[in-house]
């Protein structure tokens, strides 16, 4: 049950990469922004061949850095890359950004940095979006720790997009059964949350 709840969310970034054009043996340049330790190559390289892919992760410098002893132990051989600095990537194809938007500040100026690159496409999963305004609320779901987090109004997410040039090609909900908002006002409430995919 577990598994069936995820993957809709697990599966949308292989299926991306599996169908981008890649002629005259063109490598894929795809930024997990918020990749954490590596998980997501780990379930794309599980589904795919992620051979002609460079994969550059960017998250928290101690996140990374477990994510590179683990890279370094497992004797892996890929192209993952643990960036620190996203000046240092000129270009990319693919923006990936998997449940990691809510927990940035200033998220709007985050999107801005990363559309300097002009990838083709940026895809969102598993964001909680409604018709509300956007507001903070407090993550509370691991024990000794509260985190801000976002849930956001969706035409403000595909406005930032718009104005920058890209539209909305796709969008899908994931059921949710472990969230429960029921404490929020009637009209904040979002049951599902919601995967985005913009197109340049």
């Amino acid at each position: 049950p577990v598994a069936g709840c995820r993957s809709q969310i697990v599966n949308l970034l292989p299926l991306l990469i599996a169908s981008m054009d890649r002629r005259d043996g063109q490598r894929l340049r795809v930024l997990d922004f918020g990749g954490a330790g590596g998980q997501t190559y780990l379930d794309n390289s599980d589904m795919i061949s992620m051979e002609g892919v460079d994969y550059w992760i960017h998250d928290l410098p101690e996140t990374m850095s477990v994510g590179k002893q683990f890279f370094e132990r497992s004797g892996l051989t890929c192209q993952v890359r643990f960036i620190e600095d996203l000046s240092s990537i000129n270009a990319v194809d693919i923006v990936y950004c998997g449940s990691a938007l809510q927990y940035i500040p200033d998220y709007r100026s985050a999107l801005a940095q990363l559309m300097i690159m002009r990838p083709k496409c940026f895809l969102l999963t598993d964001h909680f979006m409604g018709r509300h305004p956007t507001f903070a609320t407090a993550q509370v779901n691991m024990r000794g720790r509260r985190m801000a987090y976002w849930i956001f109004q969706l035409d403000e997410i595909v406005e930032l997009f718009k104005a920058r040039g890209y539209r909305l090609v796709y969008k899908s909900s994931n059921y949710q059964p472990y969230h429960d908002l029921n404490n929020f006002d009637e009209r904040y409430r979002v049951r599902d949350s919601s995967n985005l995919l913009f197109w340049d």
